[in-house]
């Protein structure tokens, strides 16, 4: 009986549930945004929600140095230091 139940409840949480789906193979090809201006999109973002991270309160800072575009992470590991990395983009 306990088996039965178990069972039951299994896949009554299959059916109910919804998460993330991993997929095998290649990523799907995206279309770029036709006529995106990156200096609209310069500044400051919060992640508010990001897949499989280990990390909270994750922000990425855009800038223009020069014509050249940048992009610094900072996050926060779990029992970790905040940590701040920038590559040009």
């Amino acid at each position: 009986m306990y088996l039965l139940i178990s069972s039951f409840c299994f896949i009554i949480s299959l059916s109910l549930g919804t998460c993330h789906v991993f997929r095998l193979g290649e990523c799907p090809e995206v279309e770029p945004m036709a006529n995106f201006e990156m200096d609209k999109f310069l500044g400051e973002w919060f992640i508010i929600q990001k897949f499989r991270s280990a990390s909270d309160c994750v922000r990425e800072n855009f800038t223009k140095i020069n014509d050249q575009y940048f992009v610094s992470r900072t996050s926060k590991p779990f029992g970790s230091p905040v940590v701040t990395t920038t590559n040009g983009i």
